[in-house]
């Protein structure tokens, strides 16, 4: 019986027989067959010209016709051949991750001639959906392609990586994974610029992008589609670096993105997509409704390391959405699917990003630290600390030109932000999460840094906010709100009271509320109360997060009481009833509580809430019991009866209290001045090692100010002798005189006669002990001040110390002067100081010159003027506060101007001190 061999059989059989005699008359060794049908023939060895096996294998596909390769069917550049097509990338992805040198050979079985081509990533174009690779007529399995069929044998042996910026390909990437390398390690991708090529693929454009050289694509635009014809170009592959290229540029949205998703020829693409989407979302906030969970989903046709990366992304998201047992199933699903893959550096940059996932969800002290570290060492990361060195270097360069040109110091837009803007973007489609993290407070870090408009610092600032850089985002919202731009703060702020909180942000929104809450409205500040109260009531005091722990208290005592500069009579009622309800609490929480009840506008409170609190304060036996009553005291005459009782039972602390809510009984003095008395000479002796042992007092209260305090409110002279011993003993700590002297001096003109007198032979000898603990900052700047207010220096003397000041960092010292020192100098001091580059600085100026007008009103309409002048110029709240503040502490100045503008300033809390019943 016989059986008929197909056709096909004996073409290909035939064809592989005659391919590999052509190998073995070049000297080869003999091809061998591969038994198993994976979409390869032959396996050969390279030989040199020696017969030496060189241990180079070589694999072999083969496609033989006795006719199809008679005659060349195709030209290009010049060279007649066959374009070889398939319908999908998947053979041509097969052949090249294989991981040896691969050929196609086509078989002429008729003329018994040997055509190749090397099956390597620039060889391979798109038809669309499948591939093609063109095969030459000149290069045949002969003598005359010995050099460059070895060449093509040993290729591989070489590291991959090393010079991967000039070739801008890895020599074993197939078709598939091209747009993958180009949003993870466009390192390996983007064209060098000093490589010619006659045509830009998409990926390369992709690649630019990624590395922050747009301008290259200008340049090479003739090798590319232009980049305004991106977004509608016909080809899906153009259309999708323009939906990219808007993505970088903050101009993105999902809804391009999505249609993409839907018309991605390829499930790579289609996955690619996917994870643009996901990092866009979470870069902007829109992932919390969990509308990006669902298309990051593992699909069925999805190859592996595509699959990986999908999961790996939803991990994150996972993570981020407070669900790290559902992290740890994606991440390890994904790591499953990557764990064959382990080569290609892709696929090292994402296992990091897994690794780091696994680590944060396995909770504080546990997880494989040393796995999660050592997942971070990958290609990827190197080459972003590149291109971030890259970056920043251009960036201090530049501004050391501008240095230089300008001769000061002037930093204007960063010249980096936008190459640092495209590394955080490929961090994040690596899963890079941390290291995003940390390009976001960079570029948040340039942009505030170099003066911005509303919108930048806006962006700046929410950038800190959705990284969770909650000391960052609290240090940027505090200077913001003293210097400006005040616009952009509040503009961050008004959207933070609807927008939603992920756990890393939450933290970060509360400590920029802290310092912008009263920059809202009534309305605004009413909802972000009712949220905070709520989020206390729901999720408990400590916010769980990725393996770690905040307690939420710390956050939000402060964000409350700025709030309530703002809030209406329900907010305050509400916070009223926060602090009775949790006032038994720990200490830790009655401390933020104080915080809170220190913001409560108490004439809005009814009498029963009132009540309620004092009874609450009256709860406790501990110092927060006087503290409450402190805060009551100020209106409610009940709390100040309370405080009166603790005194006559020998409590110290009430009787503190009772002088900081306004007390003028010389008693109350007298009864702190005593115990202070005994205190500061038991410091003295205690100093003076008198039984052969120093000691040093370290205070909650500083007792040598509060025994100056009671000896110029009672006028006694044996209080004032006891201070004059503590300044003349040379013997105490610098923290234990400096407050005392700055008091003595910013009070020095009020003093009585012969306590001036004894002051003036005692500053020039004043002198303290260094602090062993570090927290004295010194006696000299405040025996300045001193001897500025005494008269020993004269107005030379004095003009010289200031200009040494302003000169160094203490402007506190700087800004105390300005009280203190009377010569006719010092109101043009304070002029020109009103415009200081220092919020600080223009705050004290500003506050002396309402003194001024105050002490001198004939110069009313000179203080008038230049105050007004000063707020036009002023773009932040820390120099109309302080005019604010001064107008309150000096009424009888008429600054009708300035109190207009301060009227319709945006920040309640300035507003606030013009308004008699707010204070």
């Amino acid at each position: 019986m016989t059986l008929p061999v197909p056709e096909k059989n004996q073409t290909g059989g035939l064809g592989e027989s005659l391919a590999g005699v052509a190998f073995q008359e070049i000297g080869w060794a003999p091809p061998v067959k591969i038994p198993q049908d994976i979409g390869d023939d032959l396996l050969t060895f390279a030989r040199d010209k020696f017969g030496n096996d060189l241990s180079a294998p070589v694999l072999v596909q083969v496609k033989a016709s006795p006719t199809e390769y008679n005659e060349p069917t195709h030209k290009i550049d010049g060279r007649h051949g066959w374009w070889f097509a398939e319908p999908d990338a998947d053979h041509f992805d097969h052949w090249v991750k294989f991981g040896l040198p691969y050929l196609l050979v086509l078989q002429d079985n008729k003329a018994k001639v040997t055509y190749w081509a090397h099956v390597e990533p620039r060889a391979i174009v798109s038809t669309g959906k499948g591939r093609k690779i063109f095969v030459p007529q000149d290069q045949r399995i002969d003598l005359d392609s010995f050099d460059a069929l070895i060449a093509i044998a040993i290729s591989h042996r070489t590291n991959e990586l090393e010079g991967s910026a000039w070739s801008g390909h890895l020599s074993n990437l197939a078709p598939s994974e091209r747009l993958r390398a180009a949003l993870v390690t466009p390192r390996l991708v983007a064209p060098h610029p000093n490589r010619q090529q006659e045509e830009l693929c998409y990926e390369e454009a992709i690649a630019l992008l990624l590395r922050g050289r747009l301008s290259n694509l200008d340049e090479l635009e003739k090798r590319c589609p232009s980049l305004k014809d991106w977004p509608a170009h016909k080809d899906w592959s153009w259309r999708f670096a323009g939906a990219l290229h808007s993505v970088l540029a903050n101009e993105g949205d999902d809804g391009a993105l999505e249609l993409l998703a839907n018309t991605a020829k390829t499930p790579f693409e289609r996955d690619a997509c996917n994870v643009v989407r996901a990092c866009l979302a979470f870069s902007s906030g829109t992932w919390l409704g969990g509308q990006a969970l669902e298309f990051l989903q593992a699909q069925d046709d999805s190859k592996l390391v595509d699959r990986g990366w999908v999961l790996a992304q939803r991990a994150h998201l996972l993570l981020e959405g407070d669900r790290p047992e559902a992290a740890v199933t994606a991440a390890t699903e994904a790591l499953r699917a990557l764990q064959a893959l382990d080569g290609d550096p892709s696929v090292r940059a994402i296992r990091g990003g897994c690794a780091a996932v696994l680590y944060s969800a396995a909770g504080f002290g546990r997880g494989d630290l040393e796995t999660a570290i050592t997942a971070q060492d990958n290609a990827a990361s190197w080459w972003r600390a590149l291109d971030i060195n890259r970056a920043l270097g251009k960036d201090l360069t530049d501004r050391f030109e501008g240095w230089t040109s300008a001769r000061r110091i002037r930093f204007t837009t960063s010249s980096s932000y936008s190459e640092l803007n495209a590394v955080r973007w490929n961090a994040a489609f690596c899963g890079a999460w941390g290291s995003w993290r940390y390009l976001a407070l960079q570029l948040a870090q340039l942009v505030l840094t170099t003066g911005g408009d509303a919108a930048a610092t806006k962006g700046a600032l929410k950038l800190l906010i959705d990284a969770g850089h909650k000391t960052s985002a609290k240090d940027a919202a505090r200077r913001l709100w003293a210097s400006g731009p005040v616009d952009g703060l509040r503009s961050m702020v008004e959207e933070l009271v609807t927008s939603e909180w992920s756990k890393r942000s939450e933290g970060a929104a509360l400590a920029t509320i802290a310092f912008a809450g009263d920059l809202l409205d009534t309305a605004a500040a009413d909802q972000t109360v009712a949220r905070i109260v709520s989020l206390l009531a729901t999720d408990g005091d400590v916010r769980h997060h990725a393996g770690g722990g905040s307690n939420r208290w710390n956050e939000v005592d402060s964000a409350l009481r700025r709030l309530l500069t703002v809030a209406s009579l329900a907010s305050q009622s509400a916070c009223a009833d926060l602090i009775c309800s949790r006032f038994s609490d720990s200490a830790g929480i009655a401390d933020s509580l104080m915080r809170i009840a220190g913001g409560l506008r108490l004439t809005s409170l009814p009498p029963a809430a009132i009540t309620q609190l004092r009874q609450k304060a009256l709860s406790r036996d501990d110092h927060y019991r006087t503290r409450l009553l402190e805060i009551l005291a100020s209106l409610d005459q009940e709390s100040v009866l309370e405080l009166r009782q603790l005194v006559a039972g020998g409590d110290q602390q009430a009787v503190r209290s009772l002088l900081a809510t306004g007390s003028t009984l010389k008693e109350d003095w007298d009864s702190l001045g005593q115990a202070m008395a005994e205190r500061v000479r038991g410091m003295i002796s205690d100093a003076s090692g008198d039984d052969g042992t120093s000691k040093y007092t370290q205070f909650v209260h500083d007792q040598l100010h509060d025994l100056a305090l009671a000896a110029y409110h009672t006028c006694d002279l044996d209080l004032w002798g006891c201070v004059i011993d503590a300044l003349s003993a040379g013997t105490l700590l610098a923290n234990q005189l400096e407050t005392t002297v700055r008091f003595l001096a910013a009070n020095f003109a009020d003093l009585p006669p012969d306590i001036q007198s004894r002051l003036r032979s005692v500053v020039p000898e004043l002198k303290a002990l260094a602090d062993p603990f570090g927290s004295g900052r010194g006696i000299a700047v405040a025996k300045l001040t001193l001897e500025v207010a005494a008269g020993t220096l004269d107005d030379d003397e004095v003009l010289n110390a200031l200009l040494q000041l302003h000169r160094s960092a203490d402007k506190s010292t700087l800004t105390g002067l300005f009280h203190i020192w009377g010569s006719p100098h010092n109101l043009s001091f304070m002029i020109s100081m009103s415009v200081d580059a220092d919020p600080d600085v223009r705050a004290e100026a500003a506050y002396g010159l309402v003194r001024v007008a105050a002490k001198q009103p004939e110069l009313t309409a000179t203080v008038e003027l230049t105050l007004g002048a000063a707020l036009r110029l002023d773009d932040g709240c820390r120099l109309p506060s302080a005019v604010a503040q001064a107008l309150r502490d000096f009424p009888d100045v008429s600054l009708p101007s300035v109190r207009s503008e301060l009227g319709e300033h945006p920040s309640a809390l300035v507003r606030s001190y013009l308004d008699p019943i707010a204070t």
